[in-house]
């Protein structure tokens, strides 16, 4: 089977958020999140679109998105 998707690997900062996505979530759920992220990976990988300028859109995994900034922050 094949699928439609590639996997690639970006900048977490070359990837906009998507303007109509408002995520939340508090801070207790977000370092559970980071804590889950930095033992076991990400079991999900985030979904991204590339638009006709050449940036990437993320549809899918802001909340992951923000804890892996955080985890890049600690640990580059």
């Amino acid at each position: 089977m094949t699928t439609p998707y590639q996997t690639l690997a970006l900048p977490v900062d070359s990837i906009q958020s998507h303007p109509e996505n408002d995520f939340t979530m508090d801070e207790s759920e977000m370092q559970e999140l980071v804590a889950s992220i930095r033992s076991e990976g990400l079991g999900q990988l985030p979904l991204v679109r590339k638009l006709p300028d050449g940036l990437w859109q993320l549809i899918s995994g802001h909340r992951r998105r923000a804890a892996f900034r955080l985890l890049a922050q600690k640990d580059p």
